[in-house]
């Protein structure tokens, strides 16, 4: 079995020949001619000869060091911070005995360039890369997959989201907050405690979460509070609420430490209603037995003016029938005493109790897969992203408008919303514009002004529900997805397309959801391992539809990243949400933020 240790490659000799040493990453941006410099002044055709010649020396050596890799090695650096890379290389090591995979842990910016310098075969990330980065690989002659429409193709191996609740039993005014209204609420300095703040109804806000040793915590701090790398909890609000299990965070917001508080009140009240019960049951009965002795003594008195003598069988019988009759009444006296307090106590505790839980508005964030186990107890809250909203239009052929503040108008980046659409900048004339009118973007992408003008997303709400298909697709605003990038020269490698192959299959999806992360449906599974292998995916039930050959890392019908519009639509063609009132029922009423993004 080859493998290549990341760390130690200048200990084997082997292996060193893979890396060989090379000053700098890409092509140097320096300039090769001042006025200071000792070398004598040369002509511009020469000094452009120079850094054409360096330029493909550069490249020479990053494809002789790609060629050199050992057969059986596939190299990866990983930015994507999900924690399953370690798991899935193991199996794969352990089911491919020819085959290793040695994962790196780095940066975002790490990973590309090591893949763009040759130094890796995949490049596992959660965003595109970025147009500098996409240079240095074209300069140093690796190329990247594409999809039809000319955007960069990765491979999409799992995703993950986070999921924003309170409980599910009753709702805390709302369903649906603005992306930057829940960073608004969670971080640093919020003074944000009733739900009333941000729209909602008047009831308290009181946050929790995992520990900060937790991926949960980590995860959210990414893609709620922004933080980048490792995050602590001064990330977060000082009064959050934390635990060190999922339970833990799952009791606080379905209110179950102030449920069994409530219980204990609960019991207490009814330990004194009992008292009271049997007090008034007792006068009940004292009542009840004076009403029947007077009977009896009123019966005697009339028998006694009969002068009639009884039999000792019949002043016994009479006894007996008078024993009962009182017991009869005393039994019945004290059963409607009793009912009629208890029913008494028992709405006062429950409208007390009721209106307890009604105050109560816990709410916390939850890894995904394990809201999917407890969807019963927890109620999400939708989230809506302003700026993940105009992306999708514009990727419609709709125009939009974007404010921050006073109603200025911004340009609009989005990374989510399915259209891996990083760098697309959407961007319209502040004027007023006629339905009906085309306009064409910075980046080529055609627009239509639909009927009543652009569409104002600070206004126009987008609610996604956390689902498996919106955390997947990217359209849930929580959510982050896995992707490998890598390029042509390592697709070509067979050890590289196994690796691929095996994230892919069966087993290393069911791996994918064994680390609590969202695996893939099995149609995106099928275009996926298909693309990479030429094959259709085993137990998919389908048949080869003649994709790309193996290798080749060309992605044309079987993308599943939709490709941008570059064509003015019709006016009246894309279905638009109705233009909401000023209050929006349910809906996250708190003002745009002033910092941080329109969404």
């Amino acid at each position: 079995m080859a493998r290549a240790n990341r760390h130690s490659l200048a200990s084997r000799a082997s292996i060193a020949l893979i890396v060989p040493a090379v000053a700098g990453c890409g092509v140097a941006s320096k300039n090769y001619y001042t006025r200071t410099s000792p070398v004598a002044p040369t002509t511009i055709s020469a000094q452009l000869k120079i850094l054409h010649a360096q330029q493909a020396a550069q490249a020479a050596t990053v494809r002789g060091r790609v060629a050199r890799v050992p057969a059986g090695t596939v190299r990866i650096d990983d930015s994507t911070n999900l924690g399953v890379l370690p798991v899935i290389d193991t199996a794969f090591a352990d089911g491919s005995p020819d085959d290793a995979a040695t994962p790196l842990a780095v940066s975002p910016v790490r990973a590309f360039q090591d893949l763009c310098d040759g130094q890796a075969d995949i490049a596992m990330a959660t965003s595109l890369p970025t147009a500098s980065e996409l240079a240095t690989c074209a300069a140093n002659g690796i190329t990247l997959p594409t999809s039809a429409g000319g955007a960069v193709r990765p491979f999409q191996l799992a995703a993950d989201a986070v999921v924003i609740a309170t409980r599910n039993e009753d709702t805390v005014g709302g369903d649906c907050l603005r992306r930057t209204t829940v960073r608004h609420i969670f971080q640093a300095g919020s003074t944000i405690d009733n739900w009333s703040q941000v729209g909602f109804a008047d009831r308290r806000l009181v946050t929790t979460g995992r520990n900060a040793d937790n991926d949960t915590y980590q995860l959210f701090a990414n893609l709620v509070l922004g933080a980048n790398g490792t995050a602590t909890l001064a990330e977060a609000r000082r009064d959050l609420v934390v635990h060190p299990t999922d339970a833990q965070v799952l009791d606080q917001v379905e209110s179950g430490a102030a449920r069994r508080s409530l219980s204990k009140a609960v019991a207490a009240a009814l330990a004194k209603a009992k008292r009271q019960i049997r007090a008034a049951e007792a006068a009940a009965g004292t009542a009840a037995n004076r009403r029947v002795l007077a009977v009896i003594a009123r019966a005697n008195a009339e028998r006694a003016k009969t002068h009639k003598v009884l039999a000792p069988a019949e002043k016994a019988a009479i006894a007996r029938a008078n024993a009962k009759t009182d017991a009869d009444a005393k039994k019945t006296a004290e059963a409607a005493a009793g009912t009629k307090l208890i029913e008494s106590i028992t709405a006062s505790v429950t409208g007390e109790r009721n209106q307890a839980l009604n105050q109560l508005g816990d709410v916390g964030y939850f890894r995904f897969t394990y809201y999917e186990l407890y969807e019963d107890k927890l109620r999400p809250m939708e989230i809506w992203d302003p700026i993940q909203e105009a992306a999708s239009l514009a990727a419609s052929g709709v125009a939009t408008t974007a404010t921050i503040g006073a109603s200025t108008q911004t340009p609009i980046q989005s990374d989510v919303g399915g259209q891996l659409s990083i760098g697309r900048v959407v961007q319209f004339p502040a004027d007023p514009t006629s339905p009906g009118a085309h306009y064409v973007t910075a980046n080529g992408q055609g627009v239509t002004v639909p009927p009543g003008g652009p569409v104002d997303v600070d206004k126009t709400p987008d609610c996604v529900f956390p689902s498996a298909q919106t955390v997947e697709s990217g359209v849930y605003p929580l959510s982050v997805r896995m992707f490998a990038f890598a390029s042509k020269q390592s697709l070509a490698r067979p050890a590289v397309r196994d690796y691929l192959a095996y994230v892919l299959s069966a087993a290393g999806q069911n791996l994918v959801s064994a680390q609590r992360l969202v695996p893939l449906d099995l149609q995106t599974e099928n275009l996926e391992y298909e693309e990479i292998t030429g094959r259709p995916l085993p137990g998919s039930g389908t048949t080869s539809q003649g994709s790309p050959s193996a290798g080749t890392g060309g992605a044309t019908s079987t993308s599943t990243t939709p490709a941008t519009a570059t064509t003015p639509a019709t006016a009246g063609t894309a279905t638009l949400p109705a233009t909401p009132s000023n209050g929006i029922s349910g809906v996250d009423a708190s003002k745009p933020a002033t910092t941080g993004g329109a969404g």
